[in-house]
């Protein structure tokens, strides 16, 4: 079992699986301070991959206001923070089985200190603790994640446009890009079969 061998891994939590169309994701919790030592902004990349930027332009005010917020006596954060494991920062696919995120006998285990789970959504909660711990106000709790294994990038671009464009009014042509999907300016017969798979779901959903 998990607990007679956890003390050799960074950390280990108990998960609830929970099932839905476009995938399964693990339900868990883990102390702020823990969290944000092994999460990182979801990359931008373009169509011969350069990368391009961050999950979406930071806005210093709101994380100011988070920052003070998560200091504060009635701090609260009842979503969870959505991440997809397995990847570095370069988007590359992590293979090393000593490394990886993995579930084992229902319990969430992450093995190493490293940044190895992009954030699909929750970057400005993430900046505003790691700003308040900076400054020496934050008092430890904990967050609720969801985290998706091994998440190929179109389906963390789904996810990703389906919250930012149906919740927060993102367009959702930048919301694809940012994930190298710019359909209108690369060219076609360049595609990936990842640009090819968008472009026709694209056309189904606008499809009357």
């Amino acid at each position: 079992m998990v607990d007679t061998y956890s003390y050799d891994y960074y950390f280990v939590s108990p998960a609830i699986a929970v099932s839905q169309p476009l995938g399964t994701f693990f339900v868990f919790k883990i102390p702020a301070s823990k969290l944000i030592e092994v999460v990182f902004s979801i990359a931008a990349y373009s169509q011969n991959g350069r990368l391009t930027g961050l999950q979406r332009k930071l806005k210093e005010e709101r994380i100011k206001e988070i920052s003070l917020y998560s200091s504060s006596s009635i701090a609260t954060f009842p979503s969870s923070i959505i991440l997809s494991a397995n990847f570095d920062e370069t988007g590359s696919f992590i293979v090393n089985e000593d490394d990886r995120w993995k579930i084992i006998d229902g319990n969430i285990v992450i093995p190493k200190k490293i940044k190895l789970a992009s954030i699909i959504d929750g970057q400005h909660r993430i900046e505003g603790i790691k700003r308040a711990i900076d400054d020496g106000t934050f008092i430890d709790f904990e967050i609720l994640c969801s985290v998706y294994i091994d998440m190929p990038f179109p389906q963390q671009a789904e996810i990703f446009t389906s919250i930012n464009y149906n919740q927060k009014k993102v367009d959702k042509s930048i919301a694809y890009e940012l994930f190298g999907y710019d359909l209108d300016s690369s060219v076609v017969d360049e595609w990936s079969p990842d640009t090819l798979a968008v472009y026709f779901a694209r056309i189904l959903n606008n499809d009357e």
